[in-house]
């Protein structure tokens, strides 16, 4: 079985994180730095990719989903923001 893998890039404060995902991660950091968004992130990419399972389609609009019902800002992405995230089910690219 392939691991999961998340990179995100140029979101809030992160700069460049890139990591396999396990059933239990930890996130450990300063106070705003980062550690919600990535958690957020993660949250949306396996929401987005049992949809996929369920529905063998994606009909849901980024803004609506990610930043809306996480509540993350518009103002924490810029034009390199990057999301990637590869399971066996699915690869996911947020450009």
């Amino acid at each position: 079985i392939k691991m999961k893998k998340i990179t995100i890039q140029h979101i809030g404060p992160i700069s460049n994180v890139e990591f396999e995902l396990n059933k239990i991660n930890i996130l450990m950091g300063p106070q705003s730095s980062g550690k919600s968004t990535i958690a957020k992130i993660i949250s949306y990419c396996q929401w987005v990719e049992k949809r996929f399972i369920l529905d063998n389609e994606y009909k849901h609009k980024v803004s609506n989903q990610l930043l809306e019902f996480h509540k993350i800002s518009k103002n924490s992405f810029s034009e390199n923001s990057y999301i990637k995230y590869e399971t066996d089910f699915i690869k996911i690219e947020f450009i």
